[in-house]
């Protein structure tokens, strides 16, 4: 991606996340970050598409969805203390043998 390619991603972004009822700048936020991770199409992928169109849930608890889905992914890949949520009471750690 060139650097002139940015304003267009975030204005498409910006559009796609309105769309789907993200008014937030927080969740606009990290819609962006989402499409910059996961790629330009992320959101036409079955389970953040399901997430994206609920209509009983707020922008917040859309984005934290996909995040929680996404950690649960790559925990189910890599192993259940390679990629969790760390909280104070319970680091995560990672031992790779």
């Amino acid at each position: 991606m060139s650097d002139d390619d940015l304003p267009w991603l975030v204005h498409r972004g910006v559009e796609k996340a309105l769309s789907y009822n993200l008014s937030f700048e927080d969740d606009v936020q990290r819609f962006l970050e989402f499409t910059i991770m996961l790629g330009a199409h992320f959101d036409e992928q079955a389970e953040p598409r399901a997430i994206l169109e609920r209509d009983d849930v707020n922008g917040m608890q859309k984005m934290d969805s996909i995040l929680y889905s996404l950690v649960s992914f790559l925990g189910a890949t890599y192993g259940p203390d390679c990629y969790r949520i760390e909280s104070k009471e319970e680091p995560a750690s990672c031992s790779r043998g």
